[in-house]
């Protein structure tokens, strides 16, 4: 009877330990799919500028805001944080572990990159670049801000200007993210924005909005 016994545990472990390699290695392809679809990098200067001419400038010719974009590019999804959290969920969950995650992926925590710090006007076609100090101010607050200067900025900057972040693309899923803030009015507070995620896909004839 010892004799059954013996090749039985053995035959057991190797299943068990096939089963872990099994999990572990569905667990790696996971994490790699995943850093895959996130694998957002900064495109060429000139590549950036030629899409952001004839894609999406096209786009604010349909809003009221028109082709006045702000000097200083807005910061976009922070896909290496996204990636980060993605893989320590999954790791979390192989291990059958369950803390809590809470990583910030909403936006970059530095300038990336940090070339891209203004906006060349002398690259975009028939745009405007503008600036705002009143926009600029992180501490100013509606209640101060009087009727006079609402007028005032209207008459300067219309029916208001757009950020934008500067495009990230990704090579695996041939899709380009964009990070897009419409001002509405003075203070860019107290719903006088609207803000949106934008990507595209690369196609055989250019881009489209995805």
């Amino acid at each position: 009877m010892r004799k059954l016994i013996i090749p039985f545990v053995l035959i057991s472990f190797m299943g068990c330990n096939h089963a872990i390699d099994t999990k572990l290695k569905k667990l790696q392809d996971s994490i790699d799919v995943i850093r895959k679809k996130t694998d957002y990098r900064p495109m060429d200067s000139a590549e950036a500028y030629t899409f952001i001419n004839k894609y999406y400038l096209p786009r604010l010719d349909t809003l009221k805001t028109k082709r006045r974009l702000f000097l200083y590019p807005v910061c976009g999804r922070d896909f290496k944080a996204l990636f980060l959290k993605d893989s320590i969920t999954l790791t979390k969950k192989y291990r059958n572990e369950k803390t809590p995650i809470e990583i910030d992926t909403d936006f970059f925590k530095e300038s990336f990159p940090n070339i891209h710090s203004t906006w060349n006007q002398k690259r975009f076609l028939n745009t405007t670049l503008i600036t705002d100090t009143i926009f600029s101010n992180q501490f100013i607050s509606y209640h101060k801000i009087s009727f006079k200067e609402i007028i005032t900025w209207h008459k300067k900057f219309g029916h208001g200007y757009t950020c934008i972040s500067y495009p990230l693309y990704n090579a695996y899923t041939k899709r380009l993210y964009m990070y897009e803030v419409s001002v509405h009015s003075v203070g860019a507070i107290d719903g006088n924005t609207s803000e949106n995620g934008i990507s595209f896909q690369k196609t055989a004839n250019g881009w489209r909005e995805y």
